[in-house]
């Protein structure tokens, strides 16, 4: 059996979770709208699906490339090449090609990094002023931090009764 105190932070935490996770949901459509829309305005391109990054690198010797997530580089908050750099520090002269494709199946390769600049600062300060990103983005931290003081909980609770 369960203490009033103890049950009712675990209502409370289930409460918040229940919040939560529609809102992480949510916050997935909106950036890929966000990302689709500033695409339309930006490259002046009627798209229906999410442009793609490829930052091409050096290895050694060899030619390389990574195609990180866009929502995920722009929920991180993590331009795409710097998201790179994090995932390989050995790379060098990291470019980055933006592949749009249009609605009527045209692709286009965009190489002009101001103009990607341009695309994903517009990008962050649309998601930046979102409401949903802004409640995910406060309640992550605090969600995680409860989390694992009901997991220490339970687990004091589960062992107690086997200590000699």
């Amino acid at each position: 059996m369960v203490d009033e105190d103890f049950r009712a932070r675990l209502d409370n935490f289930s409460e918040k979770l229940d919040k939560y996770s529609p809102a992480a949901v949510k916050l997935g459509s909106e950036i890929r709208k966000i990302l689709m829309e500033e695409t339309n305005r930006i490259f002046e391109m009627k798209v229906n699906q999410l442009p793609t990054a490829e930052v091409t690198c050096m290895k050694g010797y060899s030619r390389s490339s990574n195609i990180p997530d866009l929502a995920q580089c722009l929920v991180s908050e993590t331009q795409p090449i710097e998201f790179t750099k994090k995932i390989d520090s050995d790379a060098s002269g990291l470019e980055l090609i933006l592949t749009i494709t249009s609605i009527d199946n045209k692709t286009s390769q965009i190489h002009n990094p101001s103009k990607f600049e341009e695309f994903w600062e517009s990008c962050l300060r649309r998601m930046t002023e979102n409401e949903t990103y802004k409640f995910v983005k406060e309640e992550n931290c605090k969600i995680l931090e409860d989390a694992r003081k009901v997991r220490e909980e339970i687990i004091k609770r589960i062992e107690k009764p086997w200590k000699i």
